[in-house]
Order: structure tokens, then C-alpha cells, then sequence
């Protein structure tokens, strides 16, 4: 698969977040030739066949060392890696899905990314029975790679993908893709106004000098009161179960599309080759800040 030239972009792709993150570290250099740059994408050459017997799209990342790109919450600084595709007639997408990132910085300044090669996954939510051989895909990728300073990338990638679930990936990438919480974990979130706390919990015994962290996602409207994490369990010294109860506040007005999540992974161990697990909670009862100019 032939990678597309990187355009080295100075302008703001993803708005004043971006901007500010680049800001905070030194002057952005003058763009870089595309042989050059520290992060470049390519599509893989087949639709990826999940385990759930599910398609993907793969948009991989060859990273040089001692730079980075960035987790869908970027952290204290940084900013996320985008990918919208495009699809013939008849295919749909969903949104991206991040593996495992790295958790990088210090307690100060923490932000979670990908300082390896990487792999990201855009669903396939919808497509012609039976499948074609083949399907012709285009991708829009942006993204922030750092290391000292900082600089914006950009990937217009085209490619006509295999098909063929003989032919299809189906082993897992490192770092790993999330998988759901085991049945014997718990998720609630109590509280009925925009104070509530989020509770996660195992009920199972774990295996002794386990290593557990919560990282939470970027979610519209959502404001973790203890910052960007990690955040360690409050379990007792010696237990072999675990809880995490982690304040958060909901700012209705930052909402995007009426729904309100709280969002987050479940790391075991510390290293990112380690499973991880998806947590995806809506929340109910929210109250609507009122409109502007109102009494």
C-alpha cells in the first residue's frame, strides 16, 4: 500500500485545543519533507475481521523513536488522531477505535499516546451482502506528533481493500484493541444532579499484585474532578477486589448530540501491551443549563 505525501500543516486542523497544546511547547519547526517526518499512515491491504466476526478499516502508524502521537484524550497537553473514511455506496463507518496508549509525561504534565508503531480500527457498521471482493477506501487522517516541539500531520490516503475473510487480519495488534469488562465487574454512576461519582468495581477475587489504573476519555460535557488520571482504586491494603470512585462534573452546555457519556479504560498492568477494558456509561436525568438571555 503506497502512503500519500504528508502535508506538514502550521493552521490550526483541529481548532484552538490543538493550537494550544502546540503553543505550549517550543516553535513548531519550518515543514519537514514527508521522507522525513517523525509519524507517517498508510491503510492496510485488506479490511481487518475482528473477533466478534465484525470488519474493520486499519490505518496504521510508523512512529520514529522518541516522538509520539496521541490517544483519543490527549491528556494535559497534546491533542487526539482523527480518521474519517470514505465509502462507496451501500458501507457505512463508525467512529474510530483507539487501542491501549501509552501513559506519558509526568503527574504535572500527563498526557496518553503511542510512541511505537500503532494500529487504529474504524468499524464497519454497514454493508452489501454478499461483500464484493474488494472496496475502495479513502482516509482523511490528521494528527499531533512530539517529542521536544511539535507538528501537525496530515494524510490523504486512498486504497482498494481486500475483502476476503481468508485473506483478512484477525491477529490482535500491540498495543491491544479494548475489550468489554468482564461480567463480573460492575459500572455505576451515582447522583441525579451535575455532582455525581462514578463507580467501578470488581466482585471477583484478581490475582494477587495486580496492577489496576482507570484513564478516563474525552467526553463532551463531562469534567473528572481529580483532572486527567490515572487514577489508582480506593481498595484496602491486601484485598483482592477492587473500586474506583472518581467524582466527575456534567457541564450540559458542552454536550454534543443530547446524549451525555462518561467514558474511560480499565488498564491491567502498567505496560501497554497489557489488556485493557472499555468503559462506555450514559447518563441519565440531566438538566439543561438554560438559554441565553433567559430569566
Amino acid at each position: 500500500m503506497v502512503v500519500t505525501s504528508i502535508e506538514w500543516i502550521r493552521r490550526g486542523v483541529y481548532g484552538w485545543v490543538i493550537a494550544s497544546a502546540a503553543a505550549a511547547q517550543s516553535p513548531t519547526p519550518a515543514p519537514t519533507p514527508a521522507a522525513a517526518a517523525p509519524a507517517t499512515a498508510a491503510l492496510a491491504s485488506t479490511l481487518v475481521k475482528e473477533a466478534d466476526g465484525s470488519l474493520a478499516i486499519a490505518v496504521r502508524f510508523t512512529i520514529s523513536p522518541h516522538w509520539h502521537i496521541y490517544w483519543s484524550n490527549p491528556g494535559d497537553s497534546g491533542g487526539p488522531t482523527r480518521v474519517s473514511v470514505t465509502l462507496p455506496k451501500g458501507w457505512a463507518a463508525g467512529p474510530i477505535n483507539f487501542p491501549r496508549p501509552k501513559i506519558l509525561g509526568t503527574a504535572e504534565d500527563r498526557s496518553y499516546g503511542y510512541a511505537t508503531s500503532v494500529e487504529f480500527r474504524v468499524p464497519i457498521t454497514s454493508h452489501p451482502t454478499p461483500l464484493p471482493p474488494s472496496v475502495d477506501v479513502g482516509a482523511s487522517v490528521d494528527w499531533l506528533v512530539c517529542k521536544e516541539s511539535c507538528l501537525l500531520g496530515h494524510a490523504d490516503l486512498k486504497g482498494t481493500l481486500d475483502t476476503a475473510p481468508s485473506t483478512a487480519t484477525t491477529s490482535g495488534t500491540t498495543p491491544p484493541m479494548p475489550t468489554p469488562l468482564p461480567v463480573a465487574w460492575k459500572v455505576e454512576v451515582e447522583g441525579t444532579g451535575d455532582e455525581r461519582v462514578l463507580e467501578v468495581s470488581a466482585t471477583a477475587p484478581l490475582p494477587a499484585g495486580a496492577t489496576w489504573l482507570f484513564i478516563p476519555d474525552d467526553c463532551p460535557g463531562i469534567a473528572f474532578s481529580g483532572g486527567t488520571g490515572p487514577f489508582a482504586p480506593q481498595s484496602p491494603a491486601g484485598s483482592n477486589s477492587i473500586t474506583w470512585r472518581i467524582p466527575f462534573e456534567i457541564q450540559p452546555e458542552n454536550i454534543v448530540g443530547g446524549v451525555a457519556k462518561v467514558r474511560g479504560l480499565v488498564l491491567a498492568g502498567t505496560e501497554d501491551s497489557e489488556p485493557c477494558h472499555q468503559i462506555d456509561q450514559t447518563l441519565k436525568n440531566i438538566t439543561k443549563a438554560p438559554a441565553k438571555g433567559a430569566n
